[in-house]
């Protein structure tokens, strides 16, 4: 079995981003065998929520 780990670590948001979104320090981690797809998402407050 092979395992793809993405790692993204972000906090710019970009200029076609919808009204009213905010961009905040951020960890997302994509995890993908090929049939099943498991993603973590992290930040430091509720910004991912309101989003």
């Amino acid at each position: 079995m092979t395992l793809k780990m993405t790692i993204l670590v972000e906090n710019h948001l970009s200029p076609h981003a919808a009204a009213g979104m905010q961009a905040r320090a951020g960890l997302s981690i994509l995890l993908d065998d090929g049939e099943n797809r498991i993603l973590f998402d992290s930040g430091p407050d509720e910004t991912v929520v309101r989003n």
